[in-house]
This record gives structure tokens, sequence and C-alpha cells, in this order.
């Protein structure tokens, strides 16, 4: 028996039409609806087909399809620039993911953390900078790793690449769990602000994520150029006159684009909004809106290898995870590749408490 929502769902996995399903399989597209909406048996044959077109073992499409990851701020993207195909396609990549981590957590106790907070969304940065025990006025090194270490999953999700990130609170074994899904590849200082302006949206709107609106993401931005940039940091560093060559010296200390700089300086009051049109028409002139100079490295995450690694060693049987997960052992191990290995591996047996380090302090 199989589940005709699992064929549906592996189809917007990869990305297919039902045209497109169903010519790979050469049937109409007919037939595919029929499939999707069990209203027909299916041969064997068929469904073996299906799998190997869908790069998915023959235990995905048997097994009842759970849906425990919602789409959370990503709907707020359907209504930007992202068509809805991609939408989809990006929401059941995360669901796949998603299923990889959790087919490990039943195993495994990972402590969560994060809290919900109300308020200014500034005053939540500032308050969460403190529950995650990080210097008020310094900037963020290892913002990825010290979510993680709060109980943040965050998940690289392949469909999502050049689409920012999306995040939700999820549900694993009765418990809460908060998800930033982000996108490989992104440059360090874009994925350091996209992570933290999700992370203003899972603190300050839990129960708002199916329906975020402008006003709501106007809250996640100042959440996020607080937390990454703090004014009693970043203020001093502010300091007038406002150029160019002053803002991308600041960009390697503070981690973040020189635009997002020149954008802090003049939500800060220290340009006035004539400076920073000027400033930004100086970006443009340089090409700079889309490549700026001053590369940030990437930080990747963590969670995913290092919860395989707890449950199955650090030689990582690709075969074992996943049968557990339904998947291939290829996919497995692109999407692991995805993740960053552990930094001092020890022979001793490991605790099947996944947790990290807390964050150091940045030299001053």
């Amino acid at each position: 028996m199989i589940f005709g929502e699992r064929v549906k769902q592996a189809r917007e996995l990869r990305g297919f039409t039902q045209t497109k399903l169903a010519e790979l399989l050469k049937v109409t597209q007919g037939r595919i609806a029929q499939i999707e909406g069990e209203f027909r048996d299916v041969a064997d044959s068929l469904i073996a087909e299906i799998a190997y077109h869908t790069d998915l073992p023959l235990s995905y499409f048997s097994k009842a399809p759970v849906n425990r990851l919602s789409a959370g701020s990503l709907l707020f993207r359907a209504r930007t620039s992202i068509s809805k195909r991609e939408v989809t396609q990006s929401l059941r990549d995360a669901e796949h993911v998603f299923g990889l981590a959790e087919s490990m957590a039943r195993d495994l106790y990972i402590p969560v953390s994060m809290r919900t907070l109300e308020g200014d969304p500034r005053e939540a940065a500032r308050k969460t900078r403190a529950l995650l025990g990080l210097p008020a006025a310094e900037p963020v090194r290892g913002l990825i790793r010290t979510l993680e270490g709060a109980g943040v999953w965050v998940l690289a999700i392949p469909a999502l690449k050049g689409r920012d990130a999306f995040c939700c609170w999820a549900q694993v074994e009765g418990r809460d769990i908060p998800v930033i899904a982000i996108s490989p590849g992104c440059s360090g200082d874009r994925l350091a602000m996209n992570v933290a302006h999700e992370l203003g949206h899972l603190v300050m709107h839990k129960n708002s994520l199916g329906r975020i609106s402008a006003e709501l993401e106007k809250e996640a931005f100042a959440y996020g150029a607080e937390f990454l940039m703090p004014e009693a940091g970043i203020r001093p560093d502010l300091q007038p006159p406002v150029s160019l060559t002053r803002i991308s010296r600041l960009k390697p200390k503070w981690g973040v684009s020189i635009q997002a700089l020149v954008r802090r300086a003049y939500d800060l009051g220290v340009i006035s909004e004539r400076q920073y049109r000027y400033l930004f028409m100086q970006i443009s002139s340089k090409g700079w809106r889309t490549e700026e100079p001053i590369q940030i490295a990437p930080e990747k995450p963590r969670l995913l290898k290092k919860m395989a690694e707890v449950l199955y060693g650090s030689s990582l049987p690709l075969d074992r995870i996943a049968a557990a997960a339904d998947m291939l052992p290829a996919e497995v191990s692109r999407i692991l590749d995805l993740y960053a290995d552990t930094e001092r591996p020890s022979p001793r047996a490991k605790s099947r408490i996944v947790s990290f380090p807390a964050p150091s302090r940045v030299p001053k």
C-alpha cells in the first residue's frame, strides 16, 4: 500500500509538476492526479518508476505522511519575489531535511532554552543576547553555533539556495522546537542578517508566523539589527564623518554587510536621509548592491551532523542513517556535506545529550 499524498510530496520535493512527472513515467497527467488522490490502485512497477525518478526509496511511499514543519515565515516570501512552486519546493525540502533530523532526535535529548519575548524589538534583542550569554555590546561570533547551543535547529536546505531563510516552531515528541531554515552558499554577512532576522520572528512572533505582515517584518529587521549591531557597541564605531571607506573597515568586525552598516547609521540618527541616499548611490555605482568587497566566510550549521555522530559514530554509516529516515544514502551524504565537521574529535563514548560549548567572548 502507498499513500497518494506521499507521491505528491515527492513530486513537489523535486520541483516537478504533475505534467512533468507524467512525461517521465510515460503516463497521462490525469493518471498522476488519480495516484495522488488515491482514486485507483497503483502497480508496483509504476511505484518503482516514481521512486526512481524522485530519488527516494520505496519505503518512503508506504509511510503515512506527517507534516510537523509548517511554512512559518516562508508564507510571507510567497507574496514577494518567490513563485508558488518555489515556495512549495522549499517547504518540501525543509520537511525532508527536518525528517532526517527528527529520525535521529527520537533517540537523543536536545535541550531547548530559547524563549519567546514580547515588547519592543530592540529590547527583545538585548534580552535574547543576555539569555544566550552574549556580551551586551560586542559583535556576535559563531551565531549559528550559539543558537544551536540554545536548542534551535538550524537546517541547511538545498532548495532554498538563493532564497534567504525562513523559520517556524515545530513539534517533536510533544516539545516545541525552534527551527531556522537557511540557504547554502549564502555569503557570510547576508547569512548572519538572515539568521538574526528569523530569530526575531521566532522570539517575537511565535503565534503569528503563518500571518507575517509588513509590520512584523519591520519588527524582525529592527530586532536583527540590534541583535547583530547593538547600539551600545556600534555607535562609537559610527562617529561622523561617515564614509564608505570607514564603513568598509567595520564589516570584518561586525560580520554584516556594508549596506546593513549604512542603514544602521541612518536608523541611529548618525547620518541624515540625504547622506544615507548619497552613500547608497555610491554603493550602487560601485556595483556593491550585488557583490560587496571584503568577503565574510559563511558559518555552517553543525547540529544535524553532530546528531548523526552521537548516534552512529564518526564513520557515519550512510546506509543505516538513510534507512531510518526513508532516504537514499547518496542524498543523506549530500545533505550532511552542508554541515560542519567536529572541531575536536574524541575517541571517548559520547553522551546522548546533544549540546554545544558556550560561546567565547570576543576580545576587545
